[in-house]
């Protein structure tokens, strides 16, 4: 979240191709492109925001791969 509320968009792009979670929320509810609209990165906001759109197959194999061990 701090790399999106910063702008960095390359940063953010390589955390989600890492496996981080777009759908993730801070303490007070907020996703990484909250952040990222919040302090005035709408560029970061749209491509997280975009990146989140996931298939249900896909938030299902995820989960599946989250708890298989």
């Amino acid at each position: 979240m701090a790399a999106a509320g910063k702008g960095r968009l390359a940063d953010a792009q390589a955390l989600l191709a890492s496996g981080a979670d777009p759908l993730a929320r801070a303490r007070d509810g907020s996703t990484a492109a909250d952040w990222a609209a919040r302090f005035g990165h709408a560029n970061t906001a749209a491509a997280l925001r975009e990146h989140a759109k996931v298939h249900p197959w896909q938030i299902i194999w995820n989960t599946f791969q989250t708890v298989s061990v």
